[in-house]
């Protein structure tokens, strides 16, 4: 479904992202594992076309992501991702929604969904750190999205909302929908990724399935300090 084909890219002599070739099948869970400046982020913003690749290409389904339809087949939450403080949750799922041509119902269900009912009228700068991670998430599910592109979305979950995301996700996964994401967070990966392709300075130094993690290494953890040390 997504397919990463000899991606480079480069900052002046700095080269972030070295050739890397990878797919993510159509009803997997694949997660990109690296350090800081490893490539992760850069990697997503290329698939977006939020950023030009040096060479190579990022496709979904056969094509660019700027190719999609406003109806929403491929889902966003990039951790970088800050609505304006001042707007209402409502306002800002809205705001994006009359883009893509959907309607305000959608909107308050997908708040509903995330469980932000109740809160979807209070102006965001009130939101915890998780809330509006839920927000976010809400937003990368209108138009109910066949693909979900994921940037550190357990990030400030409390443990209540790691288990909703980590249940909602498996079962979107079960449907045949696929997911593309990131987190450092390495026990939650650990129990929900299908696949795990490891970065290191713009390379990958593995590629593995969850049953292959499992004969190879003692844990997720132990498979990234492992492989950054070799590559150090």
């Amino acid at each position: 479904m997504i397919e990463f084909q000899d991606v480079c890219k480069t900052f002046g002599n700095t080269r972030v992202l070295d050739g890397l070739s990878f797919t993510v099948p159509r009803g997997s869970i694949v997660s990109l594992v690296g350090p800081n400046g490893s490539g992760k982020s850069t990697l997503l913003r290329i698939l977006l076309n939020l950023e030009k690749a040096t060479s190579g290409e990022a496709i979904i389904g056969g094509k660019p992501y700027a190719e999609f339809s406003k109806d929403s087949e491929v889902g966003v939450s990039l951790d970088t991702m800050i609505p304006h403080p001042s707007r209402r949750a409502i306002d800002q799922l809205c705001w994006i929604a009359a883009a893509k041509g959907i309607d305000k119902q959608s909107c308050v269900e997908k708040l509903e969904y995330v469980g932000l009912a109740g809160a979807e009228r209070r102006r965001i700068k009130a939101y915890s750190l998780g809330m509006k991670q839920r927000l976010r998430i809400a937003s990368a599910l209108l138009g109910d999205p066949d693909v979900l592109v994921l940037d550190e979305p357990v990030n400030g979950l409390d443990p209540e909302g790691i288990r909703w995301l980590r249940d909602f996700l498996t079962k979107f996964s079960s449907e045949g929908k696929t997911i593309l994401i990131t987190s450092h967070l390495m026990n939650e990966l650990e129990q929900l990724a299908t696949d795990f392709v490891f970065l290191h300075k713009g390379k990958i130094v593995e590629q593995v399935s969850r049953d292959q993690l499992k004969e190879q290494y003692l844990s997720l953890e132990q498979a990234y300090f492992t492989l950054n040390h070799a590559e150090n």
